[in-house]
């Protein structure tokens, strides 16, 4: 007699790994390895035979009931948290502007931690990648509308990202601009918050480097002492009228624009160029 078992939870990853062993799709070009774009029965002996002897780890129930089998099912899945979007990119790209922005993420991962931009959660759910992956598209393409490019950018440049060195570069001095204006961090000022931190970083990308769509006038040089001392005074001072506005305070009319697109729609792209503005 046939032996058979029923998986009770993840199905998934077995589905995948017979589908590439019967041939229903080839591994990724973007892969950097020897292996890259092959599908299955162009794989050498030995690789064949790694892939069939792939083991998972499993817990295996014998001789359960039907009732108790979803019983386990339910268990498993009651407390689990829906995906977020990142994360759900996350399992449908592979290519290289992803790897590359999750390089980036994880090589500034103490810059985060240190500018409270995200919690050790936020971090385990992906979303410094999130926020990487949009800051980097704005560099390269302009401020965008909400996270709707991101998917676009995973797609776009899934196995061919021309300029990744000069972009990933611009990126990290972008960064080390930040570290040097504010020796104590942003963590005690509202640009810690993800949406007014991506103002900051177009504001000062568009300082070095000029930010594609952006129409204001920038000398594209690093901040001398004297600027970054100016940049760390006036976050600081726009810092406090949010809070003030927030708390039901006024603030001088100039600002009352600025405040409102801190407040409401934060990642729409209205309330965006108003903050760089």
């Amino acid at each position: 007699d046939t032996l058979v078992k029923e998986v009770i939870d993840g199905q998934q990853r077995i589905s995948a790994v017979l589908d590439f062993v019967d041939g229903k799709y080839r591994l990724s070009h973007s892969l950097a390895a020897p292996w890259a774009g092959r599908a299955y029965k162009d794989l050498m002996p030995a690789q064949r035979q790694a892939v069939l002897h792939h083991s998972f780890s499993t817990e295996i129930f014998v001789g359960i009931s039907d009732l108790d089998v979803l019983g386990v099912f339910a268990r498993l899945n009651t407390y689990s948290v829906p995906l977020n979007k990142q994360e759900l990119r996350n399992g449908k790209y592979f290519g290289l502007f992803k790897q590359s922005m999750y390089a980036l993420a994880y090589e500034h991962l103490e810059f985060w931690r240190r500018q409270k931009i995200f919690s050790e959660r936020s971090i385990a759910r992906m979303l410094e990648v999130e926020l990487t992956s949009e800051l980097s598209i704005a560099q390269q393409n302009g401020m965008q509308d909400k996270k709707k490019s991101i998917d676009d950018f995973y797609g776009k440049y899934e196995e061919d990202y021309g300029g990744r060195g000069r972009n990933e570069k611009r990126f990290r001095e972008v960064i080390d601009e930040i570290n040097e204006s504010f020796d104590d961090g942003l963590g005690d000022t509202e640009f810690s918050r993800a949406p007014l931190f991506y103002t900051l970083f177009c504001a000062i990308s568009h300082k070095r480097f000029g930010l594609p769509k952006c129409t204001y006038s920038t000398n594209k040089k690093p901040m001398n002492a004297k600027e970054r001392s100016s940049l760390a005074d006036v976050v600081r001072r726009l810092s406090d009228m949010i809070e003030t506005a927030r708390d039901g305070g006024t603030v001088p009319e100039s600002y009352e624009r600025f405040v409102a697109a801190c407040l409401t729609q934060t990642d729409n792209i209205r309330p965006r160029q108003e903050r760089l503005r």
